[in-house]
């Protein structure tokens, strides 16, 4: 165990990255990562085992760290302050990194460290050989710090306070790290540019079997997009990431951020984020297992390269189609790409997105809803009946199922298609009977320039429904991305309905999420910041808990 464990110091420096140092140029930090603090490690190691009735977790942790280092602990290390690993690289496009604790007592450390290794001095630098002779490190001390390396040369370049390169994260998340894209020599962002030049390159031939016209549509595309993946890679800033826990509400989230350089053609794609609208605040109805909007903002930049991969889908498909489609019915097929194309079109030129999604489900009940902006809901209707001409031509019996008009609200109509679910002895039709009813209803709703689909049990209420809602709440602000998730319906459905092989887990979880009601949502959220977006994945404290106990629960079996 003592050699598995290892301790919280020899596990430092086989972290330690390193690619032998650049003998020219300046060189840049590229990269810094940290924990908060030991204290803080603990402290949140403690909470979580509070929340799945292992209140003594973190003295088991602190055993650990008392057992891999023969009682002597974690002596001469400051366990208010982060540590962590820092990467550097040079304009000769070489890396380099080395690991930095917080220290009070370096001689402390040294004698910790000997446990596993031998320590010898050597001018100012300390060489850890550990007692199986691999993985040799270098160690040194300034100020409060502590370096490590796997070369000398490595310590060369460190930074005097190395926490502020993680600038104030550890206050917020437990475990953080930093990318400084904006610092890259230049030879690596050669290097990158380079190897994308030449896997474009290698696909800019012809290919067998593709025609000419697709061949030069294909060409554009990439023309097209190639200068603005290149512009990105200069446009960067930084990538953040940060993993924590919020204690005072209990609950665990994951922060990215993506930012590029203010000014720049990238910063300002980022912006037009927080310019985002959406019409379907209604959809996110009370109940919902999982409620999903989606919008923004689209560029010029982005609407002449979705213009353009749409031409090119649209060639593809086409040429498909005449290759597999019968000679009569070739004409129509033509006619619904070439719509599905325009419509398409009309949509990017629109120069929006806005889109949501609910499912609501029980035991006993299912039911989907979509909605979205189309820019010419009378071209998509066109595109309906269009299509529907043409099955009912082929089998008269459908006109059962279809009707047209069936329904409005809103200035909305609503179509129907209702398909009988057949009685039988067999599970499937059983749970579609339980789910759905005698009938599956399926809606399809066609405003001025948006679009709605619904369908399972009591389809058109439920749409109507979320439309109304919609209506009332009108236009509002958006997020690009906001999608929320209920465990706890989730869990209930699959352990009602599920395969047999996981009701039973399903079943064991929905009882322990039980015990902390309304704690049990897993949310996504992309927002705006300034000169970039941040992802902000979010995990309720009911689920923390419900993991562990049911994983406690196992291992006792």
């Amino acid at each position: 165990m003592k050699r598995k464990f290892s301790m919280f110091l020899a596990a430092a420096f086989v972290v330690a990255v390193g690619l032998a140092n650049g003998q020219a140029g300046e060189t840049k930090t590229i990269a810094a990562a940290g924990v908060a603090s030991y204290n803080e490690l603990v402290t949140d190691v403690g909470f979580v085992g509070k929340l799945i009735d292992k209140p003594d977790l973190a003295n088991v942790m602190e055993g650990f760290v008392a057992i891999g280092t023969q009682g002597k602990g974690l002596a001469g290390l400051d366990k208010t302050r982060p540590c962590g690993v820092v990467v550097q690289a040079s304009d000769a496009d070489q890396v380099s990194g080395y690991v930095f604790l917080p220290v009070t007592d370096f001689k402390a450390v040294l004698d910790v460290v000997s446990l596993y290794s031998t320590v010898e001095s050597q001018g100012g630098l300390y060489k850890l050989t550990p007692k199986d002779g691999k993985k040799i490190s270098y160690a040194k001390s300034e100020g409060k710090w502590a370096y490590i390396a796997e070369k000398p040369e490595m310590l060369a370049h460190c930074d005097a306070d190395p926490s502020s390169l993680l600038v104030g994260l550890q206050k917020h998340y437990l475990i953080s790290g930093r990318v400084f894209l904006s610092e890259l020599p230049q030879a690596m962002r050669e290097k990158i540019v380079g190897e994308l030049k030449k896997g474009i390159a290698r696909d800019a031939h012809q290919r067998p079997n593709e025609s000419q016209s697709d061949f030069e549509g294909r060409t554009k595309l990439t023309e097209k997009l190639a200068p603005h993946l290149f512009s990105a890679i200069d446009d960067l800033d930084q990538v953040v990431a940060g993993w924590g826990i919020d204690r005072a509400v209990g609950k665990t989230f994951l922060d990215v951020n993506v930012t590029a350089k203010a000014g720049t053609p990238l910063a300002q794609e980022m912006a037009a984020s927080s310019k985002a609208t959406t019409g379907f605040a209604g959809f996110r109805l009370p109940g919902s297992a999982a409620s999903a909007t989606l919008g923004g903002v689209l560029t010029a930049t982005k609407q002449d390269s979705l213009s353009a991969f749409i031409e090119l889908a649209r060639s593809n498909i086409l040429r498909d189609s005449e290759k597999k489609t019968p000679a009569d019915k070739r004409a129509l097929a033509k006619e619904l790409i070439n719509g599905a194309g325009d419509l398409l079109e009309k949509i990017v030129k629109g120069g929006r997105v806005d889109g949501a999604a609910t499912v609501l489900i029980s035991p006993t009940a299912a039911t989907g809803l979509l909605a979205g902006y189309v820019s010419d809901g009378a071209a998509l209707d066109k595109m309906l009946h269009t299509f529907y001409d043409a099955v009912e031509h082929e089998n008269a019996g459908v006109a059962e199922f279809v009707k047209f008009n069936a329904d409005e609200a809103q200035s909305i109509k609503f179509h129907t298609i209702t398909i009988p679910i057949p009685a039988g002895d067999g599970e499937r039709e059983k749970m579609a009977l339980r789910l759905i009813g005698s009938k599956l209803e399926i809606v399809v709703g066609i405003g001025a320039d948006n679009a709605y689909l619904a369908a399972g049990r009591d389809a058109m209420t439920t749409l109507k429904k979320a439309v109304q809602a919609s209506a009332q709440i009108g236009t509002k602000d958006a997020v690009p991305v906001d999608v929320k998730v209920s465990t706890q319906q989730v869990t209930n459905f699959v352990a009602a309905v599920g395969k047999p092989k996981d009701r039973a887990g399903a079943a064991a979880l929905a009882g322990e999420l039980k015990k902390t009601p309304g704690k049990d949502h897993i949310s996504l959220v992309a927002r705006p910041i300034s000169n970039g977006v941040q992802y902000h994945l979010e995990v309720e404290e009911g689920i923390v808990r419900a993991i562990g106990q049911v994983a406690a629960k196992q291992a006792q079996r």
